[in-house]
């Protein structure tokens, strides 16, 4: 192994420590299962742009319009890759999966024979794995069939050429650019010919100050956040075709805006299901959703990135 790939692999290992470290801590299990919720939504952003348009969302509490907002785009994001994809009986694998939600809506959905969630926290793959197995005999689910495997999405344990899909919901964000064509190299590995990724991120825009952005890169424990461009570049160079992006930027300040004044009530004095975190987490957490509020705007964005693996097989780029 030359000294580049020892540094790399040694990179890649210690942003996934970083983001495992962070998504096993007791405080963090507590907040984003009572702020997103572990059984029926995903961790990641929604269309808040149509929720807050709609005059009869205006008066409901922060917590039911963030959930409408993120069950929407879950809904259009299942829809858009059945459409993409076009197999009748999918086999799935997500990219950092936390709760496994994602892959029960789509085995709810029909038309999945196999979904594989793939993330570091064992917390969230062991809750994931007891809330697949509730949810399967409550639907009387018997065509399909929901795993999840405690392991970098980076490297995973599936075999090649094996899924139709690789999806992925604002997780890549957490290993950086410089990982990002590795994320991408792996989607390709696993796919089928013919196959698909299509994932979201929360990505900078081109010449963003890294000065400006040194609170968000800090807190992610990044030098600095992917791009459109960069995925583009990425994939292009690993030989995927038909690339394209939906931009729904316009999401992201309204939805860190919805968290913070969720935490703020659910941690409030005399709140009735108040969360038990510490003072330290809720200032933290206030702190760091209210960066994503100010900087996002102008020099982010987040939308669904789309790239195909070609039908006749090549060889992968060493």
């Amino acid at each position: 192994m030359s000294q580049f790939e020892i540094s790399h692999s040694v990179e890649v290992e210690v942003q996934e420590d970083a983001a495992k470290k962070y998504y096993d801590d007791s405080e963090s299990q507590l907040f984003y299962q009572n702020i997103f919720g572990d059984t029926g939504i995903v961790i990641h952003n929604g269309r808040h742009d149509v929720i807050n348009a709609d005059p009869s969302c205006q008066d409901l509490p922060t917590a039911e319009k963030s959930r409408r907002a993120m069950v929407m785009f879950e809904d259009e994001f299942v829809e858009l890759v059945k459409k993409t994809v076009g197999v009748d009986s999918l086999s799935i694998v997500e990219m950092g999966s936390g709760f496994n939600a994602l892959l029960r809506r789509f085995a709810k959905s029909g038309g999945v024979k196999y979904g594989c969630g793939v993330d570091l926290s064992s917390e969230m793959t062991t809750r994931a794995d007891n809330l697949d197995a509730e949810f399967m005999k409550k639907e009387n689910i018997k065509d399909c069939r929901l795993e999840t495997r405690t392991e970098s999405y980076v490297s995973t344990s599936l075999e090649g050429d094996t899924m139709d899909v690789a999806i992925s919901l604002d997780s890549f964000l957490h290993v950086g650019p410089d990982i990002h064509r590795e994320c991408m190299k792996e989607a390709f590995r696993v796919l089928k010919p013919g196959g698909w990724v299509i994932f979201t991120d929360i990505m900078q825009r081109p010449g963003v100050d890294p000065a400006v952005m040194k609170p968000i890169y800090d807190r992610l424990n990044l030098p600095a956040l992917g791009s459109v461009e960069n995925y583009h570049k990425s994939g292009e160079v690993l030989g995927f075709i038909n690339r394209s992006f939906v931009d729904l930027s316009s999401n992201i300040a309204p939805h860190y805006s919805n968290v913070k004044k969720v935490l703020i009530e659910r941690t409030s004095h005399g709140c009735r299901d108040k969360i038990p975190l510490s003072q330290g987490f809720i200032e933290r957490m206030s702190k760091g959703t209210q960066h994503w509020i100010d900087l996002a705007p102008d020099n982010m964005k987040w939308g669904i990135i789309l790239m195909q693996k070609p039908a006749a097989q090549v060889p992968l780029p060493l």
